[in-house]
């Protein structure tokens, strides 16, 4: 075969000028330079703008235009060939391949793939299928199929039975494939290597600086040579000729261990903390070459992808727009995370996706426009409401409680009716994408979210979502027009999920100043600055290639793109951008993080250590070593106080609970967030009941059990444990419905256990105590304000008369009434608060009050008139989580004293209150704090006093 010819143009200038001078040789000025019969191939769609920019502009200057141009890639230099009408789509190759997978052996799927081949669920063969047609695509990279590959790995013995199984897989989806008259795109692309055809007008091939042209490109072009000229151009200078192969391959042999200098290291070679780091040290080396580089002498490679939001941002901050030509990932924008809701809104109804649903921002529009409008802040806080009160599992359980009542619920308190209007619409989205035709449900579904939508050109975001769009609607295309369709709904919700994750778009270009570049259009961008970041290694060289399918010791074998060759194509790239800026031509800088922005630790890359032996040391430690502080390491401060807002009701309320009390002693400020300002924490990840819900449930099987009279009087164990155990039922079926999630069975379990307990010690209690009243509501005036007391259960001794007040605590683990409303006196322990107590050993002791529950009750009952004759006490009855200690936990040494102290302290709360006095915050435990999250520091220096009323 004829060999291509070399043409080495220098490494002391980019790709981009080497290219026009070699092409434009013998252009003549004023006369038009056309390109005629001639093929260029670049390695990239970028690299191949930057080319026809500079040809442009340089034949402008000349007087001239150029004519015929054609730069491609080397992917689609078979183009033609892979828009044949029988080549099989995405689409229709994944369909192709559940059928396969589906109706194979077991025992053939999992030498294949492992226990993952034992499911024939869509949601596993569609992904297998797209991993092994990646695969597939790799080898036809190098001419090879898994049938090749499988002879290959049996004669390296790699892995011989897996690739034989692979191989039997691939011969069953090409027949199938073949029986609808269908060619797989990996084996045309083969087939077109074997016999390559270009355009007839196509005389020469220039193969203009591809550092790492595949063996499948090599074979045709090889080929080809016979037929049209064959030109390779390599950004080297001629001396170097033996670095290189005749493809114009960087030799492994000899750039492997090729030392790569950086000029002036300590400016040039800068280690960083993260990708955030690296965006800032990058602005600030702009302002720094401010007056040598403007912004359009400038650009930035970004070899690693994870540092492109943040550099967008600093960049953004600074004034400069910058431009990410490389292609997007449709898997990362809105759009696509809506489709894929939708999609899994089709397959089933999960709360999880009726939730994300509900908090995608373009769902959230459209309602915002529904009849009637819901507005975001009201929906989601009736959804999250719902939530942590029924814990639903999907769309049925959300449904459930609206099925006879428009409010959701019969709690006077609460509302749903919002969150019971929005839900039938989703319900009917289900419905309409349930309909055997996928694609114009969607397009129906999408026009009327999107139908109040305005699109601004001038807005990034707008333009991504245009581009957006455009690559879902090729994709639904590609859906509607497949001649091999899914048999079912859910292989087809699973191939369009797959084709969806596996796409990209480019958005267009608006009037950005800078360039976010990749690692192989670096070499073309002609800009004297060139800052790099990510210069870390698996991402230079690219660590991506080897996998579980096709390890690097398999991939040299086959031909394939290895590390060897990976890491001699990187290290040269690196030389030729330092050396096209060398002799003051420019500046290279090179950013190497030190971990990613979720914190995992990054290395840096190989090639930055290949500098002489008496470098190596001084380079290993500047990479590896303590970064130096850029600013004083001074701890951090709270920025501003938030400033709180007036309640909409100035006044205090004329009525109080008696739980209140409790959140007042706790901390007066957090009282005021949540009782004046209605401030809660909400949030819809509960899976189980949390201590309130489950204490709640615990009551009303109390409550039902007190309202029978023979009940309460019973002595049977046995009927008491099975009455409270039907009731605890009735009131987990109510709440959570009948199908409820494992955790909510695990609470009802316990809560079970407790209340059987319950029944052992009521039944013995029965023969001596008797219930009077049960969740009997007292009112006690005091201080201008009504106290409304509920008291759980009293009881009277059926011989001396004495009188027993309980209340139902559900702690996990038991504690004393003494102990549930005195706790330590602390510095910011109000006057009004403290008391005195004697402890075991008689010694007086100074404490602070917690809570006035059962004060309040006794308080309150005495206020009734009812029971001021015998003697009172009081108590928890307890039902914790270790059940042998269920029992009443009388408040033995409870005194007048102490009584008046607890009404000295309720004096002192209600003064407080109708003071409007509310600050300073107490400390408080953040595991037990609802509003942690709000002070991140001294709560005093976090919050503005709130206003106190005139």
């Amino acid at each position: 075969m004829t060999s291509p010819t070399l043409q080495f143009l220098g490494w002391d200038r980019p790709a981009t000028t080497s290219v026009c001078d070699y092409l434009l040789a013998d252009a003549r000025a004023g006369v038009p330079f056309d390109l005629a019969g001639t093929l260029l191939v670049v390695p990239t769609q970028q690299a191949g703008r930057h080319l026809l920019d500079a040809l442009v502009l340089r034949c402008h200057a000349a007087g001239a235009a150029v004519l015929s141009q054609r730069v491609i890639t080397p992917t689609q230099l078979a183009a033609d060939t892979m828009l044949r009408q029988d080549l099989a789509s995405g689409a229709e190759v994944l369909t192709a391949w559940h059928e396969v997978l589906a109706a194979a052996d077991e025992a053939l799927l999992i030498t294949a793939f492992g226990a993952s081949g034992r499911s024939r669920d869509p949601a596993v063969t569609i992904p297998l299928a797209e991993r092994l047609q990646q695969v597939r695509r790799t080898l036809a990279e190098g001419a090879c199929s898994c049938a090749g590959a499988a002879a290959a790995a049996a004669a390296a013995d790699m892995e011989p039975e897996r690739w034989q199984a692979l191989a039997q897989l691939e011969a069953a989806y090409l027949a199938r494939l073949a029986e609808l008259g269908l060619r797989d795109p990996c084996a045309a692309e083969i087939a077109w290597a074997t016999q390559p055809q270009l355009a007839p007008e196509v005389r020469r091939v220039i193969v203009a600086c591809v550092p790492d042209p595949s063996l499948l490109l090599i074979h045709a072009l090889q080929r080809l040579a016979g037929q049209v000229a064959i030109t390779v151009l390599v950004q080297a200078p001629p001396a170097e000729a033996a670095a290189f192969d005749l493809w114009g391959r960087p030799l492994p042999d000899v750039w492997q261990n090729r030392q790569i200098p950086i000029a002036d290291e300590a400016q040039n070679l800068l280690p960083a903390a993260d990708p955030a780091d690296q965006a800032s040290r990058i602005v600030a080396i702009l302002h720094q070459e401010a007056e040598r580089f403007s912004v359009a002498d400038t650009v930035i490679g970004v070899p690693d992808r994870a540092t492109i939001p943040f550099l967008l941002q600093h960049l953004d901050a600074s004034g400069v727009r910058a431009f990410d030509p490389q292609e997007h990932p449709l898997r990362e924008q809105p759009l696509c995370e809506l489709i894929q809701l939708l999609l899994e809104l089709r397959r089933a109804v999960p709360y999880r996706t009726i939730a994300d649903l509900l908090r995608h921002p373009d769902v959230l529009a459209a309602l915002s426009h529904g009849a009637p409008p819901a507005t975001a802040a009201a929906l989601l806080t009736q959804l999250d409401t719902f939530q942590n009160r029924h814990l639903p599992l999907g769309l049925p359980d959300l449904l459930r409680p609206f099925a006879h009542n428009p409010r959701g619920t019969t709690d006077r308190h609460a509302d749903f009716t919002l969150l019971g209007q929005v839900l039938p619409r989703l319900a009917s989205w289900r419905e309409r994408l349930a309909a055997p035709h996928l694609p114009t449900a969607l397009r129906a579904l999408l026009a009327e979210i999107f139908a109040q939508r305005e699109l601004n050109p001038e807005q990034p975001a707008d333009r991504r979502f245009t581009a957006a769009a455009e690559t879902l609607d090729r994709l639904l295309r590609e859906l509607e027009d497949a001649r091999l369709t899914p048999a079912t709904a859910e292989i087809e919700t699973a191939v369009l999920s797959a084709r969806l994750r596996s796409q990209g778009f480019a958005p267009e270009r608006n009037d950005e100043a800078l360039d976010l570049e990749g690692w192989l259009e670096l070499p073309w961008n002609q800009a004297p600055l060139l800052l790099v970041a990510g210069m870390n290694e698996g991402c230079v060289p690219d660590g991506h290639l080897a996998d579980d399918f096709l390890p690097d010791a398999l991939r040299r074998t086959l031909g394939l793109r290895d590390d060897r060759l990976r890491a001699a194509r990187d290290a040269f790239l690196l030389h030729v951008l330092l050396a096209a800026r060398g002799n003051g031509r420019g500046r290279v800088c090179l950013f190497s993080g030190k971990c990613s922005a979720e914190g995992d630790p990054l290395r840096p890359s190989r090639l930055l250590f290949r500098c002489p032996d008496a470098q190596l040391p001084a380079r290993a430690l500047r990479l590896f070593g303590a970064l130096p502080v850029t600013r004083p390491d001074t701890p951090a401060t709270i920025g501003f106080r938030l400033r709180p807002p007036a309640p909409a009701v100035a006044a205090p309320p004329a009525t109080l609970s008696v739980t209140l009390f409790k959140d007042y002693l706790r901390c007066p400020f957090r009282f005021y967030l949540r009782h004046r300002l209605q401030m809660v924490p909400l949030a819809d990840d509960h899976l189980a009941p949390d201590e309130r819900a489950f204490g709640t449930l615990v009551h009303h099987a109390l409550q039902d059990f007190s309202r029978d009279a023979q009940l309460t009087a019973c002595t049977d164990a046995a009927l008491l444990t099975a009455r409270l155990t039907e009731f605890i039922r009735a009131a987990f079926r109510a709440a959570y419905g009948a199908h409820p999630s494992l955790a909510v069975q695990v609470a009802l379990a316990t809560a079970s256990q407790r209340l059987a307990r319950f029944a052992e010690l009521q039944a013995a209690l029965a023969q001596e105590w008797e219930i009077v009243s049960c969740e009997e509501r007292f009112v006690l005036r005091r201080g201008g304000c009504e106290i409304v007391a509920r008291i759980d259960r009293i009881d009277r001794h059926r011989q001396d008369g004495r009188w027993r007040v309980m209340d139902y605590k559900t702690f996990d683990k038991a504690r004393t009434p003494a102990e549930g409303h005195l706790g330590p006196c602390r510095p910011d322990t109000p006057a009004f608060a403290q008391c005195e107590m004697a402890d075991a050993r008689g010694r007086l002791r100074r404490k602070g009050w917690a809570d006035l529950q059962l004060p309040l009750y006794r308080e309150a009952m005495r206020a009734s008139g009812r029971f001021a004759e015998a003697p009172m006490e009081l108590g928890y009855f307890i039902l914790p989580r270790a059940v042998g200690e269920t029992g009443f936990y009388p408040w033995s040494d409870y005194s007048d004293a102490l009584h008046d102290s607890a009404l000295a302290c309720t004096d002192g709360v209600l003064a407080a209150l109708s003071a409007g006095s509310f600050w300073p915050p107490r400390e408080v435990n953040p595991d037990w704090d609802d509003f942690a999250a709000l002070f991140p520091g001294d709560p005093t220096h976090c919050f503005e006093p709130p206003a106190t009323p005139p």
